[in-house]
């Protein structure tokens, strides 16, 4: 909520005991401000991903041809959902179904999208809407399907759960330019380190 402007060591040891408790290996630390130099503290520079801000409202284009999309609603869905995001990103240290687990189906106002070719889930998207915004989060398309636009179709469903609310996201630089072409606007870049509980 803010930058970190002094007790570097203490503020690493809240980070590591958080994530301590949880099983796994790998997990992500965003901040909207530069950092100090993490990595020697164990963690790895991920990068500088831009936010972007998408004001309200609009339609979404025509879902690409062979491309079905389905929100998840059930545990076979969030299966789907779970091997084409692991897939997609791709995501090495996880078993099937261990990144979207039974629980994320009943968080308060989120959703998930799977999109499909020939019943193979090849896409994803989800976001959750709160009173002032919708936060798009895990757009992903596994290698051997991208450059069709089903990446972007996906975007469009988590993007418009709403309408009348603004969409929010982290980008990637490969993707910046696909959502720059839905409207969003670049904000500002956080800066992503990359910790491990090994």
């Amino acid at each position: 909520l803010q930058p970190i402007t002094g007790g570097v060591d203490d503020f690493i040891a809240r980070v590591k005991g958080f994530y301590a408790d949880a099983s796994g290996g790998q997990y992500a630390l965003f901040s909207p401000w530069p950092t100090p130099d993490f990595a020697t503290s164990g963690f790895d520079l991920a990068g500088h991903p831009p936010m972007m801000l998408r004001p309200p409202g609009g339609d979404a284009p025509a879902t690409p041809s062979g491309l079905r999309i389905e929100e998840v609603s059930d545990d076979a869905g969030r299966l789907a959902f779970d091997r084409a995001l692991v897939e997609g990103f791709p995501i090495s240290d996880v078993g099937e179904g261990e990144l979207v687990e039974p629980g994320w189906l009943d968080v308060p106002g989120w959703r998930m999208w799977v999109g499909f070719v020939d019943d193979e889930p090849v896409a994803t998207a989800g976001g959750v809407v709160d009173d002032r915004l919708q936060h798009v989060e895990w757009v992903s398309t596994r290698p051997e399907f991208r450059r069709r636009g089903y990446g972007e179709a996906l975007t469009w469903r988590a993007t418009l759960a709403d309408p009348s609310k603004p969409a929010l996201l982290i980008a990637s630089d490969d993707g910046r330019p696909v959502y720059a072409a839905m409207g969003y606007l670049p904000v500002t870049r956080f800066t992503l380190w990359i910790g491990n509980r090994e």
